[in-house]
């Protein structure tokens, strides 16, 4: 297996998006249609500013297969958002999600940022022990409907210590 963790080439956001709307649709009752647009209006708006030093995109790759991504919006007046996050199920276990975040953090400290934070829901808690190992706390829990469904919407934070 090569594994690799590469900077946002084209088409990435169509795969990236992709994976988004398969998996939580299926897995935790989005609603699909209303999701998928979405999540991919923000994924191209946020794709006209990637130009920006403060903004990356970092997509996994196993044996030229894509199977994940994440992204650090810049954008935020008071710091950055990691957005985006997810890798496919067959590519999880692997470290691919360390070697992701770790990427997207290493660019959130070479920009200073103050702060970094990203909202996810009660429940994902794989993802919930790998942001808590890369320094990230829960800061906030509430009901939240936006995506079409009731969830626990969680905000976690990350700052340089």
């Amino acid at each position: 297996m090569a594994a690799t963790i590469r900077p946002y080439t084209p088409g990435d956001l169509g795969r990236l998006a992709t994976l988004q709307a398969v998996y939580y649709p299926a897995k935790w009752s989005f609603p699909g249609r209303f999701f998928e647009a979405k999540i991919t209006a923000a994924m191209a708006a946020f794709l006209d500013t990637l130009e920006a030093a403060s903004n990356g995109w970092w997509s996994a790759e196993v044996d030229g297969d894509y199977v994940g991504g994440v992204v650090i919006d810049g954008n935020e007046p008071d710091g950055a958002q990691l957005r985006w996050f997810i890798l496919s199920e067959a590519a999880r276990g692997q470290g691919l999600g360390r070697g992701l975040l770790d990427a997207a953090m290493a660019h959130c400290r070479a920009q200073h940022f103050p702060l970094v934070y990203l909202n996810t829901f009660q429940g994902l808690d794989t993802a919930r022990a790998l942001y808590e190992s890369a320094g990230f706390r829960l800061v906030q829990e509430q009901e939240n409907t936006s995506w079409g469904t009731p969830k626990i919407e969680q905000r976690f934070e990350w700052t340089p210590t």
